[in-house]
Formats: C-alpha cells, sequence, structure tokens
C-alpha cells in the first residue's frame, strides 16, 4: 500500500472509498464474455459490506459495437452495472475511444438506475450530502458545501472539440487539441479552488506522455498523448486514467487502473481495479487484484521429437497455468512422426489444461529452402537464395542495387 501526503488542495475532514477501474471491453465473444464475468463476479463480492461510496469507470467499457441479444456484452454490462448499484452511492462512467466506445453507446448508460451517470462529454458532478447531483461545468450549483466532485473527461477527438466549441474547425491540429483540453483542466482548476475543502476526483480517457503499454496491447492510430503537468491543472486529489491496459502510476496518485481481465495475447500481467480512499487531505490507493489467467503466446518447433520455443525463459514460465497459445513449425518428415493427441497431452502437463495448439506443417522443399537462407554467409548469398527460392531471377543490375545500399548503411 502507498500512501502520498502531498496533495494539491487540502481535501478536508471528509473521508470517501471509490473503485477505480477502466477498460472493461466488454463483448459477446464467449472468451472474454466468460473472463469478464469472472472478474466483475470478484469485483461485486468485493464492493459487498465495504461502505464504498461510489466506482468510477474510465473508459471502453466496449470491445467494439454491441448487439443487444442473448449474451452479448450489452446484457452483461447491464446485469452488472444493476448489481454494482444496488451496492453503492453512485457509479460514474466516461466514454472510451471510438474505436471502442461507439458514439451514444455511454449515454445509453445513463441512468440506467437512478444512481449511474454516464457521460460522452465533460462534466463535473459535485454530489451533496443528499447524494443529488450538479453538473458545475453547466453552472448548476449545490445549494451546500459536496461530499466529493467528480469530473469526468472522454477520450478528446478533434470531431468532439468542434462540436463542443463552434469556432474550431476539421484542420485543428494535435497541437491546438492540447492547447484546448489544457483550457478546460483550467477551467476545472478555477471550479475546484471554490470547493477547496471537498475531495476532487478526476477520470480521463486518454494517453499520457511516459506511459507504457501492455506487452498485448496495440497501439490505435495517431494517439494524442497529454502530460501530467496538463491534467494537474484540475488541482484534483486523485486521477483516475483509463485507456491503457497495464496497471502504472504516472506520478503520486494519477494512475492507471489497467483493464479487468486479459484482453490481448502477450498481457501477462495481474489483473486488478485500485481501491481509493480520501481522508483528512491523504489520498490512499491500492490495487485488488482479480483471479484473471494471463494470455500468452509461445512459438516453436519440434526437433528430434524433442519441443522447443523462440520465447525467452522467462516468457516459458509466465506460461505455466496460464492461458495459453502454442504455435508449432514442424517440418514434415517430423508431423508424420508425431501423435497429436500424446503431444498436447505433454504440453498439458507443462503448461496446464488451458491451452490452444496451432500446428504449422513445413513443406520438405520448403525446409531446404529455408535452411539455404538461414546458412548464407553474406547479404549477397542470402538475397540469392531467397530469390532461389521464390524463382525470381537475380541479374547484376540488382547485385548493383544490393551493394550500393550495403555501402549507404556502412556510412551512416
Amino acid at each position: 500500500m502507498r500512501i502520498y501526503q502531498k496533495i494539491i488542495i487540502n481535501g478536508g475532514k471528509i473521508m470517501i472509498k471509490f473503485i477505480h477501474t477502466a477498460d472493461i471491453h466488454a463483448d459477446g465473444n464467449p472468451e472474454s464474455y466468460r473472463k469478464l464475468e469472472s472478474s466483475l463476479k470478484e469485483m461485486l463480492e468485493f464492493v459487498k459490506d465495504r461502505n464504498i461510496d461510489f466506482i468510477l469507470i474510465s473508459g471502453d467499457v466496449w470491445d467494439k459495437q454491441q448487439t443487444f441479444n442473448g449474451k452479448s456484452g450489452v446484457t452483461l454490462i447491464i446485469e452488472y452495472l444493476t448489481k454494482l448499484s444496488e451496492l453503492v452511492k453512485n457509479i460514474f462512467i466516461v466514454k472510451g475511444n471510438n474505436h471502442h466506445d461507439n458514439e451514444g453507446s455511454i449515454s445509453l448508460l445513463h441512468q440506467l438506475r437512478k444512481n449511474i451517470y454516464a457521460y460522452e462529454k465533460p462534466a463535473m458532478l459535485a454530489v451533496d450530502s443528499l447524494n443529488s447531483v450538479y453538473d458545475l461545468l453547466n453552472g448548476e450549483n449545490p445549494p451546500e458545501d459536496p461530499q466529493h466532485i467528480v469530473t469526468l473527461i472522454p477520450y478528446p477527438t478533434k470531431a468532439g472539440l468542434i462540436d463542443k466549441l463552434p469556432q474550431t474547425n476539421i484542420d485543428v491540429t494535435n497541437v491546438d487539441v492540447a492547447d484546448i483540453i489544457s483550457e478546460l483542466f483550467r477551467a476545472i482548476g478555477f471550479i475546484r479552488e471554490q470547493y477547496e475543502h471537498t475531495p476532487h476526483i478526476l477520470s480521463f480517457h486518454g494517453t499520457i506522455t511516459g506511459s507504457k503499454l501492455s506487452n498485448g496491447q496495440p497501439a490505435i492510430g495517431q494517439e494524442l498523448k497529454f502530460s501530467s503537468e496538463q491534467l494537474e491543472l484540475a488541482k484534483a486529489n486523485y486521477y483516475a486514467l483509463g485507456h491503457i491496459h497495464l496497471r502504472q502510476e504516472i506520478i503520486p496518485n494519477m494512475l492507471y487502473s489497467g483493464s479487468l481481465y486479459n484482453c490481448n495475447w502477450g498481457e501477462t500481467e495481474k489483473k486488478s481495479f485500485e481501491l481509493v480512499t480520501i481522508e483528512n487531505g491523504v489520498t490512499i490507493h491500492e490495487p485488488v487484484y482479480l483471479n484473471a489467467k494471463p494470455m500468452v503466446k509461445l512459438d516453436g518447433g519440434i526437433k528430434n521429437g524433442e519441443i522447443f520455443f523462440s520465447n525467452l525463459e522467462s516468457e516459458i514460465q509466465e506460461a505455466v497455468n496460464s492461458q495459453v497459445r502454442i504455435n508449432l513449425n514442424i517440418g514434415e518428415d517430423e508431423r508424420k512422426a508425431i501423435n497429436v493427441h500424446e503431444l498436447k497431452e505433454r504440453l498439458i502437463k507443462q503448461f496446464g489444461e488451458d491451452i490452444t495448439l496451432n500446428i504449422n506443417t513445413i513443406p520438405k522443399i520448403r525446409e531446404t529452402r529455408s535452411e539455404e537462407i538461414i546458412n548464407a554467409k553474406s547479404m549477397e548469398e542470402e538475397v540469392k537464395a531467397f530469390a532461389k527460392s521464390i524463382g525470381f531471377e537475380i541479374t547484376e543490375e540488382h547485385l548493383k542495387e544490393l551493394f550500393a545500399i550495403e555501402e549507404a548503411v556502412k556510412t551512416k
């Protein structure tokens, strides 16, 4: 557990306790559905009898556009939001990026139950002692000092800014977007100063400079990046980040909670959600780890009846008792000699039951060609061997171009 005394604004003597999670990636895919359901059950059990004030979901509720039927991601989210809403005072949800949370898909969750607040545009929600909620960005003023303020900032898009700020246009650059967002954070900080004794939590879905992707998480397009200093303009006690699946702390009290389950192959880290308490101006947070299995991909082959892997030894160790996808490239002669059922039993003994085995049989002629390329002692020999393998004729002109490229590389 980490405890930090440095808080921008004194949170007063009010104590609040909440859960920060993000990147739920609900989907109807049976495997994803099963894993997410397991994590949500664990969260539900944790919340019981713990006097949690609210749950904060920092974007990417959906994995992709969902249909409302049978075992879709929609039915699963509605089921667990409903159950969780009965155990906490409020649930706050902010929209993730368009690749996952389609336009309109988050606002549909707004007021699913009276205490569920889901926003696709910036909102600064002040909650009073009667659990009434006021949006300070819309000029609503609570009749008394709020118990806490929760600010929701969705994934910034140029289109979203054009909609919010009509004076902007489609030619707005990434630098312009960053400046506009900075002004928004500054405005939030100005409002926050009027409630200096109220704990302030800011939820933001986006990429912060210095953050690291999970090993298996793909980057999406040209990411807009923001600095921790820009977010600090909002003067919050805690910054609840979403968008990156790997749990990490950027600066004290500015944290990615990570995803609720291992969404992509290569996400080998342990998954969790964050339990946060703010009391007497001190913010305390700690991860609550889940039983979600890591997803590990191993590549290898078989030689003389023995299985070998090209992965690092540490990756092979991580695969034990994880969800494992094993890709084996096997020569034609080796393939004839092995029993697939026995091979899988050997792998299950090594890694556990949850494995998927893919066997790629390499034709004998391709094996020979591959060996010629691998055994080449110079770039010229390698190029000639590759050309031979695909039936391409190498001329003197091709070789001259190759030598010119090699010289250019040497002189760099």
